[in-house]
């Protein structure tokens, strides 16, 4: 999982869960992370029950490791909402109440842009490990959304790797 080890190499890095980067002009700004405490088994089947789902593994171990996170916040206009088990299913019962009989069941909304209206979710099982990541852009129908990273370690390592840079849209 290569993805979450880039992930906990950066944060072990990181002073005070703060990163200077530099934005799309070549500015310096400084972006924060937040990080939840763990899941546990219980709370991760949980959500698969609710769900009707199995959650991919490597989305899994990240709950095992932070329930959720905030990544790469600027200021709250930018970076990423990863959500724990709480946030899931609340957001998919939104989901699923917004686009009714377009929704399609294989979709698993699991983050959500800060500072937007756009999500992430898993489009799967593709394979019974991992999903695809696809982004959820509500002003497109379900499926119409574009697959970005084969799994979630893949997109947490371009994440990382581009220091919270929406890779997908350049």
């Amino acid at each position: 999982m290569k993805g979450l080890m880039d992930f906990k190499s950066l944060i072990s890095t990181l002073d005070g869960l703060k990163l200077q980067k530099l934005d799309c002009d070549g500015k310096s700004i400084e972006v924060k992370f937040e990080l939840n405490e763990p899941a546990n088994i219980d709370d991760i089947m949980n959500v698969e029950r609710e769900l009707g789902v199995k959650l991919p593994d490597s989305y899994k171990e990240f709950l095992k490791n932070y329930n959720g996170a905030r990544i790469f916040d600027y200021d709250g206009l930018d970076g990423f909402i990863i959500f724990g088990t709480k946030d899931i299913l609340k957001t998919n019962k939104f989901a699923k109440a917004t686009f009714e009989e377009d929704w399609l069941e294989s979709i698993i909304i699991f983050a959500k842009y800060i500072g937007e209206s756009n999500y992430l979710g898993f489009d799967g099982p593709k394979n019974e490990i991992e999903y695809a990541v696809i982004d959820c852009f509500f002003e497109e129908l379900p499926e119409d959304w574009a697959q970005i990273a084969i799994n979630f370690d893949d997109f947490l390592e371009k994440v990382v790797a581009q220091q919270g840079k929406k890779f997908w849209l350049s």
